[in-house]
């Protein structure tokens, strides 16, 4: 029978080699079925030795009887070679009986059941080298972190055999769980050769310098993110720019501690902008309550007319259906239709945001329409015009009566405030002006307002009527009413 080299699946090599992964196999040479015989004959049933630590086997397979033979000491055989070895043998113990050579027979299936046992304590070896290879190439895949130097170094100290429990409770908690991973790799590096051993060592030490110099790394760029967050400055542009930096950075990257900080500043200086824009919203708000309001230019602007027969609102009147008003009011201010409180009110008003940038630009909120309608016709049109500052009620009146001559009729108010209604046919028209305003608009940053309303005597009177009607239906007994006399009451007795 020819010597031929029978490879592993891990390689072809003729003596016991340390894989790149850690994991020791050997190749075994196959010998003559007469080299067999021999050393199959040296078996001493009663005669052992420890390969490693707590594991005996037959003294069959001592180094000095199976390197010269077989080319690797047992230690070093891979699971393929233990197989490769068991078919041997079957084979020369076949072809012995075949020959009526018994106690060869005999010898080589006794090498066959030593085997087996020994392949039960190789199963050891094996196992603690799979463990090992997982165990050590898992921390060696952790993210850099100052404690992973430490981690690494736990798990030299383990596989030297050294006692590493004190160290894995001084680590924070975060990274305790690695740190008794690192350690049990005391548990099985007995198992190993020593140089396996000094390979993941080597291979540990390696890791814990790229570590070393990836930490330097992140911590300075970590330095350069906070110093980045720090240098943002507190307006709108800068809260522009530090969500610009948050979708740039990976909080997912970062260890815990970076985490904190970063989230730490981040927020901070949040804050800080948001302070900032609290205060300056608040000095804007202060400068404009003591601006005058700009009351006489927007009258000028919206009231149109010189009589209360032909005044008009922006060439809105009275007369008009709802949905043309609604159209009009669309094109002219961007209104939009607003919930009323009341059922016989319509409101149409600026959008939030234009009014916020009005009240910003313009020192005015953009105004609104209030209508009330009978059978979708307008009879009654109102523009409410509110301002931060204070409304000049005595050069408003000039201005009024300059242009529709003296009030036909004033209602006495307050100071600050004022009244005025002129009648001219059909047409009434009254403008009012107060520096007081409901709690509504004043928490919204109102302190006054101008009101312009438009009306004809034919929807007073049809007002008047309602009135009327409402009044002799709520003095009925209440069994005496109909259906319809409550519905009447419910909505005013009017019919929008």
């Amino acid at each position: 029978m020819k010597h031929r080299l029978i490879s592993s699946a891990a390689g072809v090599m003729a003596v016991c080699v340390v894989l790149s992964s850690g994991t020791v196999t050997g190749a075994v040479t196959e010998p003559d079925c007469a080299a067999l015989q021999r050393w199959a004959g040296t078996s001493l049933q009663d005669a052992s030795f420890e390969p490693r630590a707590g594991i005996t086997v037959n003294a069959l397979f001592e180094d000095e009887r199976v390197v010269p033979l077989f080319g690797v000491p047992l230690v070093a055989w891979a699971p393929a070679d233990v197989s490769s070895l068991q078919g041997w043998l079957a084979s020369c113990r076949k072809q012995a009986l075949a020959g009526g050579n018994r106690d060869a027979a005999n010898a080589l299936y006794a090498a066959l059941k030593e085997l087996k046992r020994a392949s039960r304590s190789l199963r050891k070896i094996w196992n603690a080298q799979r463990v090992v290879e997982r165990q050590v190439t898992s921390l060696l895949g952790l993210k850099p972190s100052p404690s992973l130097a430490e981690i690494l170094a736990i798990a030299q100290a383990a596989l030297r055999g050294e006692e590493v429990n004190d160290r894995v409770s001084a680590l924070s908690r975060q990274w305790q769980g690695y740190g008794r991973q690192a350690a049990q790799l005391k548990a099985h590096s007995g198992m190993l050769a020593d140089e396996e051993v000094a390979q993941w060592i080597a291979r540990l030490e390696a890791r814990r310098g790229d570590a070393g110099a990836a930490v330097a790394q992140r911590s300075e760029a970590h330095a350069e993110l906070l110093a980045e967050i720090a240098a943002v400055p507190l307006t709108q542009q800068g809260l522009a720019q530090l969500n610009r930096i948050a979708y740039r950075a990976d909080p997912g990257a970062m260890t815990r501690e970076e985490q904190d900080s970063y989230n730490r500043a981040f927020q901070a200086k949040r804050q800080q902008i948001q302070r900032q824009a609290a205060a300056q919203q608040a000095q804007v708000a202060r400068d404009m309550a003591t601006l005058p309001a700009p009351a006489r230019e927007q009258v000028k602007a919206v009231l149109l007319g010189d009589s209360a027969a032909d005044a008009s609102i922006r060439g809105l009147r009275p007369g008009a259906s709802y949905a043309e008003i609604k159209s009009a009011a669309a094109r002219l201010w961007g209104y939009v239709e607003a919930i009323s409180l009341s059922l016989e009110e319509k409101l149409l008003t600026t959008k939030r945001r234009e009014f916020d940038r009005l009240m910003r630009m313009e020192r005015r909120d953009g105004g609104l329409l209030k209508l009330r309608t009978r059978k979708g016709m307008v009879g009654e049109l109102a523009y409410i015009e509110h301002f931060p500052g204070p409304v000049a009620v005595d050069p408003l009146r000039t201005d009024l009566q300059a242009r529709f001559g003296t009030p036909d009729g004033e209602e006495q108010l307050g100071d600050g405030e004022l009244s005025l209604m002129w009648r001219d046919g059909d047409g009434y028209l009254r403008v009012r002006a107060s520096n007081r305003v409901i709690p509504e608009r004043n928490q919204m940053g109102a302190r006054s307002s101008v009101e312009i309303t438009l009306w004809t005597q034919a929807f007073a009177d049809y007002l008047a009527e309602a009135a009327e009607r409402c009044e002799k239906l709520r003095n009925k007994p209440a069994s005496d009413l109909s259906i319809n006399d409550k519905q009447a009451i419910f909505m005013s007795c009017l019919t929008p």
